[in-house]
C-alpha cells in the first residue's frame, strides 16, 4: 500500500444529531489507544517517547468537534439535510484516518464507503456495515487461456467468416421458394 493515496470514489454519511456522541468517541478512542497503534510520534533528548496518530494533533480534545477532527483527516464535507456529507479528501499522504473513521463506524450510515488507490496503484475500498468499517482490498486475476497473437487473429478471422457465412443465410430468409 502506498503512502500517497487518493480517493477515487466516496459516499460517507453520518447523522448530524450523532455528532456530538461520534467527537467525544474519538477523544476517548485516542486517549485510551495503546501507543504502539499510533504512528506519530517523536523522542526527546531524555529518550522519552510520545506517540499520536499520524498528522494528528497528540490531544484530541483541543478540536472543536468532530468537524475539525474531520477536516485535519483530510476530509471536507457538507451539512446536508440532518447529515454531515463527507464530500473530499484533500490529503495527500495516508495517515491512520482507518483507526479513527472505525472508531466512529457505530454512527457512519451502513453502505458508506470510500475507495482509495496509493501511488502503487494499490486499492482498497472502506466499507462501513453494522457499525463496523471493514477494508476491502480490490483483486485482479489473470485468466487461464494462454494464446500465441497469431492464434488470437485466427480465431477473430474465423470468427468474422462465420458471422458472415450467418448473415447470408438470415438475408435469404425465409428461403424464395417457401
Amino acid at each position: 500500500m502506498g503512502y500517497h493515496v487518493n480517493v477515487t470514489e466516496m459516499s460517507v454519511r453520518i447523522k448530524s444529531q450523532d455528532e456530538d456522541a461520534a467527537f467525544k468517541a474519538l477523544v476517548r478512542f485516542n486517549e485510551e489507544c495503546p501507543p504502539a497503534m499510533k504512528r506519530g510520534g517523536t523522542v526527546g533528548e531524555d529518550g522519552r517517547e510520545e506517540k499520536w496518530f499520524s498528522w494528528m494533533r497528540a490531544d484530541f480534545s483541543e478540536y472543536d468537534g468532530l468537524g475539525m477532527i474531520l477536516n485535519e483527516m483530510g476530509f471536507s464535507y457538507d451539512l446536508v439535510d440532518g447529515w454531515i456529507v463527507l464530500t473530499d479528501w484533500h490529503g495527500d499522504k495516508q495517515g491512520q484516518e482507518d483507526l479513527m473513521m472505525e472508531a466512529i463506524a457505530r454512527w457512519v450510515e451502513d453502505g458508506s464507503f470510500v475507495e482509495w488507490v496509493g501511488e502503487d496503484c494499490y486499492r482498497y475500498r472502506w466499507e462501513f456495515k453494522d457499525s463496523e468499517l471493514l477494508v476491502r482490498e480490490e483483486q485482479r486475476c489473470w485468466g487461464d487461456e494462454k494464446v500465441t497473437p497469431t492464434d488470437r487473429r485466427l480465431a477473430s478471422i474465423g470468427e468474422i467468416e462465420r458471422f458472415q457465412k450467418m448473415l447470408q443465410q438470415l438475408k435469404s430468409y425465409p428461403p424464395a421458394d417457401a
